[in-house]
């Protein structure tokens, strides 16, 4: 008579799961320690960033068809209010041709507001945005820097 054949036991794998959580738990509080601590990090209150430069727009917004690129004036605002849960992005572009786009967005749990400061492409306008579209958008900026990336992850 034969003997029952044994039940193959499947090999065991490591919890990757597992381990990569740990890994990464041990690069956050790392980053908190070089950030002055994890309290230095927690109470990190918010920030302001100001970036001028120039934008090289697409071919078809070049001034002739011979110069295939564009380099317009840029400026950007951006202030992130932690405790609030808000911010306001204030964008001022230029295209060719003298024309120039000015913007300002402001952020709450509530949702999102846009106007054009210049009442020149949407007038007097307010753009809305949802609440959930707002909220992406302040988690998308406090990963913007490094203490407020942190502060998110812990």
């Amino acid at each position: 008579m034969a003997s029952p054949a044994r039940a193959q036991q499947a090999p065991t794998l490591p919890d990757t799961a597992r381990v990569s959580r740990e890994q990464a738990l041990r690069v956050l509080h790392a980053a908190a320690d070089a950030l002055g601590g994890r309290d230095a990090v927690a109470g990190a209150r918010g920030w302001e960033l100001r970036q001028r430069g120039t934008v090289r727009n697409a071919w078809q917004q070049a001034r002739s068809p011979a110069d295939t690129t564009a380099a317009n004036p840029s400026a950007v605002r951006v202030v992130l209010d932690l405790a609030g849960r808000r911010a306001l992005r204030e964008t001022d572009s230029g295209a060719p041709g003298g024309i120039r786009f000015n913007f300002l967005t402001v952020f709450d749990t509530a949702g999102a507001r846009q106007v054009d400061l210049l009442r020149w492409r949407t007038g007097t306008d307010v753009a809305r945005g949802t609440a959930a579209q707002a909220r992406a958008s302040l988690a998308g900026l406090e990963r913007l820097l490094p203490h407020t990336a942190v502060r998110q992850g812990l």
